[in-house]
């Protein structure tokens, strides 16, 4: 029997690549696909063309004269984040519609290459391997799944199912302050192969068995823009955070077939070094697994060269695995998520970057050895502690690490700008430190709405006094709180840390105070001295000015204030309501520590003065 048998019906047309059994598909079906690439050909010949070239004219005319003014006024207004994040933004912008409209012919021969060609089907003949932990699948740790939609320019739209593997986080990476790192040794178990999309770069690795019943990984190492040769080697366990597209029903052999021709690749030499060049990283993965037997559908994997395009490939076209017995099958991919964004978020984040390939490399260039000294340290720290949790995990198997007290949170740490850097120099300096819980809104709703607990505005009191009333006309105004926060917060570091490291740090202020707001979708910290036990008066008067809650919360309403600290004969952190701003009562202070407790998984604890209150009334 040969390897390509063509079955013919009145009903039915098929090419199959197998040797076995004939497989058929109806008609109707593939003429439905021609027609749809048909219109898809049609739109991108006839209207592509005009609409992109509108496009990119506007944003080309922005770029030269509205965009340069509005950041110039962020700027001088000390927005300084603002006005480069804003120019930035645009500029990326018009390179991605000069991109579009660049690539039209490309996008034009993929379209026809798909209307006329003749779909091959194959037979799926190899069982899928699980994921879950418990039922002995190639994850080493719990995981939920989640279904997103992705849209495709070319495919249209499709579901997805993601796994979102717990416990696990991601840490900038000590080389580059722009990329997120995770452990793909403490994700993954050994015997496994997965290609890795971080942002924006493309890595496939594969685990094995390491001493002492750790995981090491290999992978690829390679450059974009023929900047470097590739390397295939140990990554000490790390990969980038991002997307990791895992087959799960490999023949075997398949794994020591990719090593074997990754080592090919790393052997070759160019340009007097040994690893082969190429014009992205992609290009060069891609090339690595067809050398191993990988192929897509209609698609030469040699000529795939952008992240966005193969993701898409993987996720709407069949892959196929060649075995060197010319045997083909069918593979299948479980797709994992380390981020905190959904497909098509985590898509265009990485068609940004590939688009700022030159600014990347412009400002790794001129990272300082400072910099990728301390990203190291922190790195350690959280990888430390990520161990920890996965050792907790598995000593109390009763008990379940649940996503929403394990998973990252956005922290927004406050940078003073230019003139706020200035008056550092003479009052200290004053962080603000935002957590998100933007996915925790409506559960903060409920639980006050519950209690019946409306949102408390600054400055409640009925007939206030002369101190109160010059706080609320003058110091603490909005317009003063405005310009305060504009220098207090000139720019913004943006970092993601799971919940409980977050409070862990909080052990190291021993016993300092710290104030807190509640509000729709975050909670804001800030210590109430700063500068300790200081005996200079400026700094104190600085102190209990830049705490103050209703800074914090820039005046607006929040659901409650106070302070808090940690309590180390208790090991738990304390909460009260001491808030002359808002005037909270321990009622709220009992569903602020509830909920902390929810959200972040350790202990939290209402100060007894607060309890006795409660009781009373």
């Amino acid at each position: 029997m040969s390897y390509t048998q063509a079955v013919v019906h009145k009903d039915f047309s098929i090419t199959s690549s197998l040797p076995a059994a004939f497989v058929f598909v109806p008609v109707d079906k593939v003429s439905g696909r021609r027609i749809c690439f048909f219109l898809k050909l049609v739109q991108t010949v006839i209207l592509r063309p005009p609409v992109t070239a509108i496009t990119l004219a506007v944003r080309l005319g922005k770029l030269l004269t509205w965009v340069p003014i509005k950041a110039g006024v962020y700027k001088l207004t000390g927005y300084h984040t603002e006005a480069s994040d804003f120019f930035e933004r645009s500029y990326l912008d018009t390179g991605k519609a000069l991109r579009d409209l660049l690539f039209i012919p490309s996008v034009v021969r993929r379209a026809f290459q798909d209307m006329v060609a003749r779909r091959e089907i194959i037979m799926d003949d190899i069982p899928s391997r699980p994921a879950a932990k418990d039922k002995g699948g190639y994850l080493a740790v719990a995981h939920t799944d989640r279904t997103y939609q992705y849209s495709s320019y070319l495919h249209g739209c499709g579901s997805f199912t993601v796994i979102k593997p717990e416990i696990i986080g991601d840490h900038d990476a000590p080389s580059d302050g722009s990329l997120k790192t995770v452990m793909a040794s403490h994700m993954f178990t050994p015997g496994i192969m997965a290609i890795n999309f971080g942002t924006p770069n493309v890595a496939t690795l594969v685990t094995e068995a390491g001493e002492k019943g750790s995981v090491k990984t290999s992978k690829i190492d390679a450059k974009s823009l023929w900047r470097d040769n590739m390397t295939y080697g140990d990554s000490r366990g790390r990969a980038q955070s991002g997307l990791f597209f895992v087959p799960k029903n490999l023949p075997e052999g398949a794994l020591e077939r990719f090593k074997t021709a990754a080592v090919k690749a790393a052997e070759v030499e160019v340009g007097g070094k040994k690893g082969r060049k190429d014009v992205t990283c992609v290009n060069t993965n891609c090339r690595v697994l067809q050398e191993a037997g990988f192929s897509i559908e209609g698609v030469a994997m040699d000529g795939v060269v952008f992240p966005n395009t193969l993701m898409e490939h993987l996720l709407f076209r069949r892959v196929f695995y060649t075995t060197t017995d010319r045997v083909k099958h069918r593979v299948h991919f479980d797709i994992l998520n380390t981020t905190n964004k959904s497909l098509e978020e985590f898509a265009t984040n990485v068609d940004t970057a590939v688009i700022g390939t030159r600014l990347r490399h412009r400002r790794r260039a001129s990272d300082t050895d400072e910099n990728k000294k301390a990203r190291g340290v922190a790195a350690q720290a959280m990888i430390k502690s990520e161990q920890e949790r996965i050792a907790l995990a598995e000593s109390e198997p009763e008990q379940k690490v649940r996503e929403e007290g394990l998973g990252k949170r956005k922290i927004t740490i406050s940078v003073p700008s230019f003139l706020g850097n200035i008056a550092a120099q003479i009052w200290g300096r004053h962080t603000m430190f935002e957590v998100d819980l933007a996915d925790k809104r409506d559960r903060i709703a409920q639980a006050f709405s519950e209690a019946g607990a409306v949102k408390l505005k600054p400055f409640p009191q009925k007939k206030p006094s002369c101190g109160t009333r010059l706080k609320r006309d003058f110091f603490f105004s909005r317009p003063m709180i405005g310009l305060l926060r504009r220098h207090m917060m000139g720019r913004a570091d943006v970092i993601h840390l799971n919940a409980q490291d977050i409070f862990r740090k909080l052990k190291g202020t021993k016993g300092d105070k710290i104030n807190y707001v509640l509000l729709d979708d975050k909670v804001v910290l800030a210590r109430v001295q700063a500068n300790g036990d200081t005996k200079e008066g400026i700094k104190k008067a600085a102190d209990w000015a830049l705490s103050k809650h209703a800074l914090l919360a820039g005046r607006q309403a929040v659901h409650c204030s106070g302070e808090m600290w940690y309590d180390e004969s208790s090991d738990s952190y304390i909460m009260n309501s001491d808030s002359g701003t808002y005037l909270p009562d321990a009622r709220r202070v009992a569903i602020v520590a509830g909920l902390a407790n929810e959200f972040f998984g350790d202990r939290f604890r209402v100060a007894e003065a607060e309890t006795k209150q409660e009781r009373a009334a």
